[in-house]
């Protein structure tokens, strides 16, 4: 009943925002909503058909603009990736250093809050059987305070959804319904391997695989489908609040805020500085060294207009990166 509540009330005020000019009304209406009901009812507004579905959806209508792909977007990528990658090392250095020296967390503590990625997999990785609160907390703020910023400070240009083309013919109904049961099935068994983002990296690369074949020639996904994964993404980030006490919140409040106001210096630096070499509009670089949240990315590209092709390439790279670092990384880190 709460799940059906929240959903109507996340649809009539996403409608309501968006009429009023609030951009990416739904995502922040879902974030509002679910954040209130989880605070007073102190219950999860969410649902495991949630993260699957947000990422099939966002993995297929991103994977569409892979048609586009060339040697030459290769090329200004990589540049770019490389400052990403130096990004990276230091936020979660600088972040590191202040939890560690100046607020006294312990060292496994402190590496596990500034892992910019996936804490579920590193806790899977590191066979930690409890995390620390304040860990989780940190965790939840950066996500919670990235999305806002994405929401209210993001690009300033929005271009609706488009909807389904002309040629949208029966074969490709059907190639696109086997490509929902792929993924889903796919992506259920990439969850076993502690894979981020799972659903997304599969639906993804298939549909890329797909359009490079032809077999999606003039498609393009529903604005129903991309709103609909939009509400659920802003309900599920809002959920996230359930079960944390306002005691355990209020002690790590601000060493979550100031690592994630670390990041955030970091990005906007590295922004500007590759806007500047490689002349890229700030905007894309923004999004694409955003530290973590890969489906807010995703929802605020798709709909800002962007080149999502070249915001994606980072984040799945950055996957890529922080997957491979607690395997390299792990034996030690046991040890902490």
């Amino acid at each position: 009943m709460y799940l059906f509540i929240c959903i109507v009330t996340t649809t009539l005020l996403g409608f309501f925002l968006k009429l009023i000019g609030v951009k990416y009304g739904f995502l922040l209406s879902g974030i509002l909503v679910s954040l209130f009901f989880v605070t007073y009812t102190n219950r999860e507004v969410t649902h495991a058909f949630y993260l699957p579905y947000i990422q099939i959806v966002l993995g297929i209508s991103t994977g569409l603009y892979f048609k586009d792909w060339s040697m030459e977007v290769l090329y200004i990528t990589a540049g770019s990736i490389v400052v990403m990658t130096f990004c990276l090392i230091l936020q979660s250095f600088l972040s590191f250093i202040w939890l560690h020296k100046k607020a006294k967390w312990s060292k496994l503590d402190s590496i596990l809050a500034v892992y910019p990625g996936s804490l579920a997999v590193v806790i899977d990785m590191f066979n930690i059987t409890k995390v620390s609160p304040k860990v989780m907390i940190t965790h939840i703020v950066r996500l919670f305070l990235l999305t806002i910023i994405l929401t209210l400070f993001g690009p300033v240009q929005y271009v609706a959804v488009g909807t389904v083309s002309d040629t949208f013919t029966i074969e490709t109904s059907i190639v696109l319904m086997m490509l929902l049961i792929s993924c889903a099935f796919l992506g259920r068994l990439l969850v076993s391997y502690r894979i981020p983002a799972p659903y997304l990296l599969v639906s993804m690369l298939m549909t890329i695989v797909l359009v490079k074949f032809g077999l999606l020639a003039g498609f393009t996904v529903p604005s129903l489908m991309i709103d609909s994964a939009t509400i659920v993404l802003g309900i599920l980030i809002g959920s996230l609040f359930a079960g944390i006490s306002f005691q355990e919140f209020k002690t790590s409040i601000k060493d979550s805020v100031v690592v994630f106001c670390v990041g955030m210096i970091c990005t906007v630096s590295f922004s500007i500085l590759a806007s500047k070499i490689l002349d890229i509009a700030f905007s894309q670089l923004f999004l694409s060294y955003a530290p973590g949240g890969v489906e807010t990315v995703t929802v605020i590209s798709v709909a800002s207009g962007l080149n999502v092709m070249f915001i994606l390439s980072h984040h799945l790279i950055r996957i890529l990166i922080l997957q491979l670092a607690p395997v390299l990384f792990a034996s030690k880190l046991r040890k902490l």
